[in-house]
């Protein structure tokens, strides 16, 4: 089943995760810097106030519905409710705020963020209602219309005159329609109704993770508004642009696994119990390195014909040279989200989750605001790098006394070997350019380190895939 759920997952986020590569690359090419930079602000700025107000939700319903079946109708309603509840009053007090900040450019970030966060919110509380369920079908749909409608759109908007807003026009109107589909799933929902067990257990177990998010992406995105306020919002855009690019391409391939693997985990761990449940997280860390180890080689080695091939002339200098840093900080970071932490979502404990990200959030934020005026756009990434590998090592510290996780196989180590194979080969075509040497180049990478993996025989993982993954049920 793992394998299976990868494999739907891997089109479930490969497809959007190929159109939001579409996206960087149109925009890049229809924007300035300056205009891209103010896209992404406004854009990161919603996207954090609604994960902050709302992620909670999201997480609860992914940890709570596997618990709850014989009640679904009870805890959709609680959800339901309570995200109206919410939407309401931070709608409300961000038309105060849009209505007594300046003029102008702020003024119309602050209406994009209004409109965007409740938006983004219900797309992303469905997606998790989706995979709770295990329902990547539905996953995929709601995901592919969302990142096509919103890039079809954007671009249109952008060609018509609106701009850095043609793109968050986009967006906004695909997670409509989006949201709007994803309605039949809340079949047997209350609004009005709430179940105070329920959203006091929702809450308990939610509330930190909320915070975790919320300061997680003070050391993901609060970069690009330090980058804007010390050295300009076109050295913000230049950056965001080569920083996407490298953070979604390890992210969709980490993503992927954990989104298969994590609900049939949680469905072992309750029904099973917690031995069986380390059997599918053995295997589970095991394929997440494999996929993750070549990908940051790979997108490190060719980053400078990535650059050349996906961006724009105005930001391919600048994301060659950051792409690489934040590759590995992306990978760094999946780790200790996709695997690490997951000690305290299993233990549910994860008020500590809080300690880990905020010693992250403060260590970034020092970093960024003393590497960026010495070292400029690359002192952010240097920073992020930092900020990622401390709280890694801090999340496997304390999440050691909350659920053991396995260790990883000393198989591990023939990842190792296969990548660096790979890197060897790499390393004599680099300096070819173009998309068909790109094409190319990525082909022949892939290829070696199959062809090594299965010289290796990785931990199974490609000879005898049945022995690895066990038998297609779940406990």
């Amino acid at each position: 089943m793992l394998v299976r759920h990868s494999l739907l997952y891997l089109l479930a986020r490969g497809l959007p995760g190929f159109i939001n590569f579409l996206a960087v690359m149109v925009y890049t090419r229809l924007l300035g810097p300056e205009e891209y930079g103010q896209y992404t602000l406004a854009l990161t700025g919603a996207a954090t106030i609604s994960g902050i107000l709302f992620w909670w939700l999201s997480a609860s319903l992914e940890r709570f519905v596997p618990a709850n079946l014989d009640r679904l109708g009870y805890l959709l309603s609680t959800a339901a409710t309570s995200f109206l509840a919410v939407s309401f009053v931070a709608v409300s007090l961000g038309i105060i705020v849009g209505a007594v900040v300046p003029g102008g450019q702020i003024r119309s970030i602050v209406f994009f963020v209004v409109l965007l966060l409740p938006l983004l919110a219900w797309h992303d509380i469905n997606l998790a209602l989706a995979r709770s369920q295990l329902d990547p079908f539905r996953y995929t749909l709601l995901g592919v219309l969302k990142t096509s409608v919103s890039l079809g759109l954007g671009a249109v908007f952008i060609l018509i005159g609106f701009h850095a807003y043609g793109p968050l026009l986009g967006i906004a109107m695909a997670a409509m329609v989006a949201g709007v589909i994803g309605l039949p799933a809340w079949k047997g929902a209350r609004i009005g109704s709430l179940d105070p067990a329920l959203l006091r257990g929702m809450l308990r177990f939610g509330l930190p993770l909320a915070a975790t998010f919320a300061l997680g992406f003070v050391v993901s995105f609060s970069d690009r508004f330090m980058i804007s306020g010390l050295i300009g919002i076109h050295n913000a855009g230049l950056y965001a642009a080569g920083y996407d690019l490298a953070q979604q391409s390890i992210e969709v391939l980490m993503l992927v696994v954990f989104l298969a693997a994590y609900p049939l985990i949680v469905r072992t761990l309750e029904q099973s119990g917690p031995v069986a449940a380390r059997e599918q997280l053995k295997r589970y860390v095991y394929l997440l390195l494999s996929v993750t180890i070549p990908a940051v080689i790979g997108l490190a080695m060719l980053s400078e014909n990535i650059a050349q091939v996906l961006l724009g002339e105005a930001f391919r200098e600048m994301g060659a040279k950051v792409m690489p840093w934040i590759a590995l900080a992306a990978a760094i970071a999946g780790v200790k989200a996709f695997y690490f932490d997951l000690a305290f979502a299993l233990g549910k404990r994860t008020l500590l989750q809080v300690w880990v990200a905020l010693v992250a959030a403060v260590l970034n934020v020092g970093l960024n605001v003393w590497l960026i005026p010495i070292a400029g756009v690359l002192g952010a990434a240097y920073a992020t790098l930092a900020a990622f590998s401390v709280a890694a090592v801090t999340s496997w510290a304390l999440g050691r006394g909350v659920f053991q996780l396995p260790t990883v196989s000393r198989d591990a180590i023939k990842i190792i070997l296969a990548s660096s194979g790979m890197a060897i080969v790499l390393s004599l075509i680099s300096s070819y350019r173009g998309l068909w040497a790109l094409v190319w180049q990525v082909a022949l990478g892939l290829a070696t380190y199959v062809v090594l993996a299965f010289a290796l025989d990785m931990g199974n993982v490609l000879s005898r895939p049945r022995m690895l993954f066990g038998p297609n049920h779940i406990g």
